[in-house]
């Protein structure tokens, strides 16, 4: 439909309209984007917070997140992000945990426990899944988040690789730019 037209008549929305050429200012887009599982158990201590290793990348749009060592998403555009995460415990037995928590750190400060925290008031599980997500602004060039773990328990203790196997992703670290 050609500009002229829609200028000399009303717009009907119920029409179908093919366009052709290039079509822009519309939409956005949203990257950087990361999503990251782990991919093995990782054994943690007692009552103290983890840094969660998420090795495995299902996609990474501008290598933003570092899988091998700081487990971080450090987005080089400025914006705010919608960021995620997901974790599983394992505490190797009926009734050896007491309290788990899901942590983000943003740049070196703990965010608090945006939703992810657990309290019983005796040890009463075995396993947990913890979910939490939050919308940080970052200044696309130091700003960074990270995911920790906590769990409190009487015996084994470890943040879950995947249950039943190893690609089930039950703990994942994710997010992406929102657009604004």
């Amino acid at each position: 439909m050609a500009i002229t037209k829609i200028q000399s008549e009303s717009l009907n929305l119920a029409d179908d309209f093919a366009f052709t050429g290039t079509i822009t200012g519309a939409g956005g887009n949203n990257v950087p984007a990361f999503y990251a599982f782990k991919n093995a158990n990782q054994t943690v201590s007692n009552d103290a917070d983890t840094l969660v290793s998420f090795q495995t990348e299902v996609f990474d749009t501008d290598n933003c997140f570092d899988n091998s060592s700081t487990y971080r998403f450090t987005p080089n555009v400025a914006g705010k992000y919608f960021i995620f995460a997901s974790l599983s415990w394992d505490t190797g037995g009926a009734n050896n945990g007491r309290d788990v928590a899901l942590r983000f750190n943003r740049s070196g400060t703990f965010l608090g426990y945006v939703g992810g925290w657990t309290n019983y008031t005796s040890y009463a599980f075995n396993g947990q899944t913890l979910y939490a997500s939050t919308i940080q602004s970052f200044n696309g060039t130091t700003d960074y988040i990270s995911c920790y773990g906590r769990l409190v328990a009487n015996t084994t203790l470890r943040i879950g690789g995947g249950y039943p196997d190893a690609n089930a992703q039950s703990t994942v670290f994710g997010g992406y730019k929102i657009i604004e």
